[in-house]
């Protein structure tokens, strides 16, 4: 069985493009292409010219769909000789739409991204195209562009598109960069903004639980720490933000009802320290970085396509500044500590602070 694209074990099919006489509507026999079929290739998803002059297909060794080795090609209606567009990038170009004017083409390619990003090229009277141009900024860096169309419209005829998920993750990452800036009270705003499009999105309402608990607001962190978990009760991270926080409160993990059994991830390990720590980028557990003697989690950094999560675990223990894990290796102390909320009452770290979308 075939595990990928133009694996040997995948089915061979290929098609031919052929031309059918409209003839008032009745139709008429199949013609095939010429240039664009019996070419030893998979020729697909065909689109003429405005003009009627121009066909541009999609070429491939197999199949129709998904495939990387696709390449735009373009032949004179009628049939001739095809040429290969020199728009074409290295991998996945397709989904291409011609202007109302047939001078410029829109086509998907994933050349430059996991994603497919949105490209145009010039084409002149004889079809000779020029290099793609990259459309920034159409779409979040973690999504897909799939079938773009020109609208016949006046310039100033679209004011605004509205793309809800679009919207989210552009509100997402920019909530993010600002908490890793240590810039909580704006970061408090942007999450605001993305939970107002989705309000059942757990991770958001884990992050903006963080930027509350990091400007001493930690009932309110409370607050949106429990919708999500309500949202999804398998979200561990929650619970150690919630645990900690509940400690803080002077409340017992273990006594409390109203945020379901807490994962085993938090039993045994929560001891309050003093300060909610700052967002931070580690690879893994043996180097993981310390701060005000507290080890923070393993947690990811702004990567388009990473999710976003719950800050720290770990054993956590009193004290500011160095202090010993069970092995006795030292702690080193580290940034970041911005101090007590409150007289008598001791913060808490909070350090896996991640981007992405819902759980």
């Amino acid at each position: 069985m075939a595990e990928f694209a133009n694996d040997l074990n995948e089915t061979q099919i290929q098609y031919d493009l052929c031309r059918i006489p409209f003839n008032a509507g009745q139709g008429g026999k199949a013609e095939p292409i010429a240039g664009a079929s019996r070419n030893g290739m998979s020729n697909s998803f065909p689109k003429v010219s405005p003009d009627g002059r121009w066909m541009v297909f999609v070429q491939s060794r197999n199949g129709l769909l998904m495939r990387p080795d696709s390449q735009l090609y373009i032949v004179p209606a009628e049939g001739g000789q095809a040429r290969r567009m020199q728009c074409n990038l290295r991998s996945m170009n397709s989904w291409h739409s011609f202007s109302p004017n047939g001078r410029w083409l829109v086509f998907a390619s994933k050349g430059r991204s996991p994603y497919t990003q949105m490209y145009l090229t010039h084409l002149d009277e004889e079809g000779h195209d020029s290099p793609a141009i990259l459309i920034e900024n159409s779409t979040a860096a973690n999504r897909a562009v799939n079938i773009p169309e020109f609208v016949n419209i006046p310039p100033d005829g679209l004011l605004k598109i509205d793309i809800p998920v679009t919207e989210f993750y552009r509100l997402f990452d920019r909530a993010w960069e600002l908490a890793e800036k240590g810039q909580y009270a704006a970061a408090i705003g942007e999450w605001r903004k993305a939970l107002a499009i989705s309000p059942d999105d757990a991770k958001a309402h884990n992050n903006l639980g963080f930027a509350l608990a990091n400007t001493g607001r930690v009932d309110e962190a409370i607050a949106h720490w429990r919708k999500a978990i309500d949202a999804n009760p398998e979200y561990a991270d929650v619970y150690r933000n919630l645990g900690r926080a509940l400690l803080e409160e002077g409340v017992s993990t273990r006594r409390s009802r109203s945020f379901g059994r807490p994962s085993r991830s938090i039993r045994g390990t929560l001891r309050p320290t003093t300060t909610w720590g700052t967002p931070s980028t580690c690879e893994d557990e043996s180097r993981r970085p310390w701060i005000s003697g507290v080890p923070a989690s393993p947690c990811s950094g702004p990567a388009s396509g990473a999710q976003p999560d719950g800050v720290g675990a770990g054993d956590l223990r009193r004290g500011v500044g160095a202090g010993r894990d069970r092995g006795g290796a030292a702690r080193g102390a580290g940034g970041g500590n911005l101090g007590r909320t409150r007289s008598g009452h001791p913060r808490y770290t909070g350090r896996r602070l991640r981007r992405g979308g819902p759980v």
